[in-house]
């Protein structure tokens, strides 16, 4: 069964009492073979989506980054508002604010052109709290600014030429309601981003990336484990900026 195939019928095949779980196929695994070491049993094939997009398919050019729970909390939240329940991930809102600000700032310390950023997420709630640190952190200040894009949900977005996309995935796990819309996006995410930062739960994305998960980020020879250390590089930039500004 294709991803397209999948994304067009999935709530008709799912009524009908399929539950299902992904796998990723490059197109030159025998994927007979892959079928027997998974389902011994014929009963549980129904059960196998093949999609086959190749590793591959994820740029070389993205970098996707584990973002932990923060302090010993979940980092997921739902929060609850009346009727309405919204998902949110605060330590991986602070990185995508953090990224944003150091691409903003470096290329100013570069003397290049500011560059285009585009922000998206999967969940509504994530938005909002995206684009409330994004008001308290930098709106107000004249060396950052709000990204030239509103924050957008992934399926809304629109991948655009010579932009970095910053991708926050949000879930923690995937046990969790719609599970099977979930695992959907997992695999749209890689078929889209090109050029960006995906920040997501690494164990999420083991069986799709293998190792490209990392656990930091390396910028100017600072290893960043999370985003309070991001922060600590942005703000070191923005004090030189400053001082620059002044003579």
């Amino acid at each position: 069964m294709t991803f397209d195939y999948l994304k067009q019928h999935s709530s008709y095949l799912t009524s009908i009492g399929f539950n299902f779980d992904t796998l990723l196929t490059p197109y030159h695994c025998d994927t007979s073979l892959i079928l027997l070491a998974c389902h011994s049993n014929i009963k549980q094939l129904q059960k196998l989506i093949l999609l086959h997009e190749s590793q591959a398919d994820a740029s070389s050019e993205s970098e996707w980054v584990h973002v932990g729970d923060f302090k010993g909390k979940p980092a997921m939240e739902i929060i609850k508002d009346g009727n309405t329940a919204f998902v949110q991930n605060l330590p991986e809102a602070e990185y995508v604010v953090a990224k944003y600000m150091h691409l903003k700032l470096s290329a100013l310390m570069k003397g290049e052109k500011s560059p285009e950023v585009q922000i998206v997420t999967t969940e509504e709630g994530q938005r909002n709290l995206i684009t409330e640190i994004l008001r308290q952190k930098c709106a107000w200040h004249p060396m950052l600014g709000m990204p030239s894009h509103p924050v957008k949900l992934l399926s809304d977005f629109t991948p655009l030429q010579n932009t970095h996309t910053l991708i926050s995935t949000v879930w923690t796990s995937l046990n969790a309601p719609q599970l099977l819309d979930k695992k959907i996006t997992l695999a749209e995410i890689i078929k889209k981003v090109a050029k960006g930062v995906v920040f997501c739960r690494g164990d999420l994305f083991a069986h799709l990336l293998g190792d490209r998960v990392q656990d930091e980020i390396e910028i100017d020879g600072i290893k960043i484990k999370d985003f309070r250390g991001l922060y600590k590089v942005d703000q070191g930039l923005l004090t030189q900026l400053e001082e620059k500004a002044k003579q």
